[in-house]
């Protein structure tokens, strides 16, 4: 008899137990959970991320680092759909160089690859300074350059200058414009 009332006490301890943990870990779970399943057009599962940050290196050095607010992941969580981006590109030597804003985004881990688009804005951050603004932008490892297009407006020093599209290296030194290209000087303000 005291046997049995033991293993029906052990057992309602754990029963007890279990239910206090799931229902002190419901009440803790963080607002900011990196990734959740989502249903998608009712068929594939993917992953929602939120706050979420994506760094490409090169050895140990930084290449660049784009923060999303949120991250819509593919089923095999290789290329993720982004909004409300920001980031910077670093110099070899690991100091951020350029900062940019976007409102859409897309990312390719497989690829190694990264497209903005909505509305691009791109400040370095050197002391000459320049600004670029354009509707996409479009980064690859392969080719090591920027892509901006669909109209782009870049500044620099004391001028403007508008073109179609502009090709641009991760130090923003080396700076092609092609298509339309029309330039202007800005007076002090």
């Amino acid at each position: 008899m005291r046997f049995s009332r033991f293993l029906v006490i052990v057992f309602l301890v754990v029963i007890v137990g279990a239910g206090g943990l799931a229902i002190w870990n419901a009440g803790h779970q963080s607002e900011s959970t990196s990734t959740r399943p989502v249903e998608q057009e009712g068929r594939d599962r993917r992953m929602l991320g939120k706050q979420v940050s994506f760094t490409v290196t090169e050895g140990t050095a930084k290449k660049w680092k784009l923060n999303a607010a949120k991250a819509l992941y593919n089923d095999t969580q290789t290329d993720a759909e982004l909004s409300d981006i920001d980031g910077d590109f670093f110099n070899p030597a690991g100091k951020p160089i350029m900062h940019f804003t976007a409102p859409k985004g897309h990312y390719s881990q497989k690829k190694n690859e990264v497209s903005l688009s909505g509305g691009v804005l791109l400040k370095t951050l050197q002391e000459e300074g320049g600004l670029l603004k354009a509707p996409a932008m479009h980064w690859d490892n392969k080719s090591r350059e920027v892509l901006a297009g669909g109209g782009v407006e870049l500044h620099q020093g004391k001028s403007v200058s508008t073109a179609d599209q502009c090709y641009f290296d991760l130090n923003f030194t080396k700076i092609t414009l092609q298509g339309n290209v029309t330039t202007r000087g800005v007076s002090p303000e």
